[in-house]
């Protein structure tokens, strides 16, 4: 029997000025069924695959040991977004990770398969990432001198099914910078910037452009790393 210890915090988002709870993290019923199942494979010879595109997630991983083979999930965004609009936004970051998991697992049987999403909310409007420079220009000019938040979600998946699932909130508070600093930053990210939700990169420079960020780093570059790696450690995916 697997014990998971759940913890809950609250957080005060002035934008909308609502005060948020979330669970920190949590491992769901399948869980026992799953690392019953890993008697079956030598989970330890074989590298665990990110159904992601994005660099930042697969350096964070790789940063801390654990080696990964990128699969892209494929996924239709576009419609899943569509579709759950009526969702909360942590757990429509939590439904799009978990089908991306879904996805590259169901095409690598037996392999472990991490999805991660994150969703961008400002003055209670869901984002997307930008199109092109001019989306990425009028993204920053959005959110210049105001507040957001970002809710980063992260799923591991085996064969379809779903032993692990989390989300975090991340708020953001953007400085009020300068037109010129705008277009140094933008010079400086270039197209890099559209592949991100909120035109900005907080590995790199971007995190200059701001004055204040409550909540974890890894979840705001997104990947809520240490939940993750405790689900790996507890499935045995990766060494206690």
């Amino acid at each position: 029997m697997i014990c998971v210890n759940i913890a809950f915090f609250s957080m005060h988002d002035p934008s909308v000025n609502e005060l948020h709870t979330f669970v920190a993290y949590s491992i769901n019923s399948d869980t026992q069924r799953f690392t019953d199942s890993l008697t079956d494979i030598n989970i330890g010879t074989m590298s665990i695959l990110l159904a992601s595109a994005s660099d930042i997630r697969r350096r964070i991983l790789e940063d801390v040991g654990v080696d990964v083979e990128v699969v892209v999930s494929g996924l239709d965004e576009e419609s899943i977004f569509r579709s759950r609009e009526d969702l909360a936004p942590g757990s429509l970051a939590r439904t799009l990770a978990r089908e991306k998991a879904r996805i590259v697992s169901e095409k690598h049987p037996g392999r472990i398969t991490i999805g991660a999403d994150q969703i961008l909310r400002h003055r209670n409007n869901l984002l997307q990432k930008p199109v092109g420079m001019l989306g990425v220009r009028e993204r920053l000019e959005l959110l210049r001198g105001d507040v957001h938040t970002l809710h980063c979600a992260v799923a591991i998946a085996r064969d379809g099914s779903i032993p692990f699932e989390h989300d975090e909130t991340v708020l953001l508070v953007m400085r009020k910078f300068s037109n010129v600093a705008l277009e140094e930053y933008i010079a400086y990210g270039g197209e890099a910037l559209a592949r991100s939700v909120g035109a900005y990169r907080l590995e790199d420079r971007g995190l200059a452009l701001f004055e204040r960020i409550e909540g974890n780093y890894h979840a705001a570059l997104g990947l809520p790393l240490l939940p993750l790696l405790e689900a790996l450690r507890t499935l045995g995916a990766i060494n206690k």
